[in-house]
């Protein structure tokens, strides 16, 4: 078998590494805390010249990405192209979501063929748990136990930072060798935990309770490649099928009985509203189901309602179609396929597992909420560097691995 060569590394010094992280949570503050009500911040366009300037120096130095990158990036360029030829035909001032993606994938670039060790990733989560530690000092002043939000404006926005930033703090903890340590980041993933509960996001809860099940199980259902392959397609089916059934199940008794036991054990009703926007949505898609209904439209102003649409699939489906979400879907795949570990990789396996399991647990939660190309643009901003990380060290060590 043909080896894999590792492709030229990007060196990101501590400096720099640091101020992207911190951008990214000045990012955040401003776009989704309630100490700033604007929408777009300084940090995500100096965060995008950062991007930009790294990949264009890289794609001019040593060209486009070969082998296991080349299929990723013409499916993630496929999609930016048909977002601004459609924002062209449609609403020009909606370029800015080609543009956001554009962004993604040089943030995608960048980190995905960055050089980066344990230490880095140690560092990252350093950097990423001062949001969980200042919210745990607000919190312990309020003793909130339901839709605590925080500095955030939403409960569901604290729900989906935390996610994220658990997940680089597990990193933390399979990175440190230090027993003494590993009990801090210990206390720091509890931490994480507390503030879930009390944010009572149950679309988190089950994302969390998902990666954790993809986690245990990898080793079986990543066996053979066309496996792991499987259970992606039936994953992403399973969210297009349930983003449908979820609207009629709530005139069914089977509906019904879910919801007694739902409120019964969470104290929270299963059905909570979006059944009506979902079902508003799915019959508007069904008059325009190709390219929908243009990327300007939103539930707001068709479904005569005061939310989105709390699922990406449908929102994909109403703005831009059937092809708009073909063209996601496949985007999604070679991003997981970009995550699939070797058998004999040459790096902690407990470690690397945590990256597909993560991009499950959110391919999921976008059942319930918007998020990785629509939603909060900071907030996605984590969630891409969290996937790119991965990527650069499963292929780094998987090209390690002996043939």
């Amino acid at each position: 078998m043909e080896s894999n060569t590792l492709l030229p590394k990007i060196k990101i010094d501590y400096f720099s590494l640091g101020l992207i992280c911190s951008l990214l949570i000045l990012f955040l503050v401003a776009e989704k805390s309630v100490f700033a009500e604007i929408d777009n911040a300084l940090p995500v366009y100096l965060i995008s010249v950062l991007n930009i300037i790294f990949m264009m120096g890289y794609l001019y130095k040593f060209g486009l990405p070969k082998r296991f990158l080349k299929g990723l990036f013409m499916a993630i360029v496929s999609y930016i192209l048909f977002l601004s030829f459609y924002s062209a035909l449609t609403d020009i001032a909606n370029f800015k979501y080609a543009f956001r993606i554009f962004n993604y994938m040089s943030l995608l670039l960048l980190f995905s063929l960055a050089y980066l060790n344990e230490r880095k990733l140690i560092f990252i989560g350093i950097i990423f748990s001062i949001v969980p530690l200042t919210l745990i000092l607000d919190w312990l002043s309020s003793i909130e136990t339901i839709k605590y939000a925080g500095y955030f404006r939403n409960p569901n926005t604290l729900g989906i930072v935390v996610y994220n930033i658990f997940f680089f703090q597990l990193l933390m903890l399979f990175a440190i060798k230090n027993k003494i340590i590993k009990l801090i980041v210990l206390l720091l993933l509890l931490i994480d935990l507390i503030l879930l509960y009390v944010s009572t996001s149950r679309s988190v809860w089950i994302a969390i309770i998902v990666a954790f099940v993809i986690y245990i199980s990898y080793n079986v259902f990543s066996k053979y490649k066309i496996s792991y392959r499987l259970g992606f397609i039936i994953t992403l089916l399973s969210v297009i099928t349930f983003s449908y059934f979820y609207p009629r199940l709530y005139t069914m008794e089977l509906g019904r009985k879910i919801n007694s036991l739902v409120i019964e054990y969470t104290g929270k009703n299963l059905f909570s509203g979006r059944q009506i926007i979902w079902s508003d949505l799915i019959q508007l898609i069904e008059k325009k189901p190709l390219l929908g209904y243009g990327l300007s439209a939103t539930a707001y102003n068709f479904a005569q309602t005061n939310h989105d649409a709390h699922n990406v699939i449908l929102s994909i489906l109403f703005q831009s179609g059937i092809i708009g979400l073909l063209l996601y879907s496949l985007m999604l795949y070679f991003l997981w396929d970009a995550l699939y570990i070797e058998k004999n990789t040459s790096f902690n396996k407990n470690l690397l597992k945590l990256f597909p399991s993560f991009f499950i647990g959110l391919l999921v939660y976008q059942s319930f909420e918007m998020s990785f190309i629509k939603g909060g643009y900071s907030i996605s901003m984590f969630e891409w560097l969290f996937v790119a990380i991965g990527i650069s060290l499963i292929k780094k060590y998987n090209s390690n691995t002996p043939r």
